[in-house]
């Protein structure tokens, strides 16, 4: 899992700001594939 930590500081108050990547599974990237793919013949 990819995460980007970034600490934000707003006046005298620290806020650290985490986002969270889960990985890519085939899955997804076979749903994506078939998407594009379905677009494509659209005309």
């Amino acid at each position: 899992m990819e995460e980007i930590k970034k600490d934000v500081i707003p006046g005298n108050k620290t806020i650290r700001v985490i986002l969270q990547f889960p990985d890519e599974f085939e899955d997804a990237q076979m749903v994506q594939a078939s998407v594009k793919s379905i677009l494509g013949k659209r005309g």
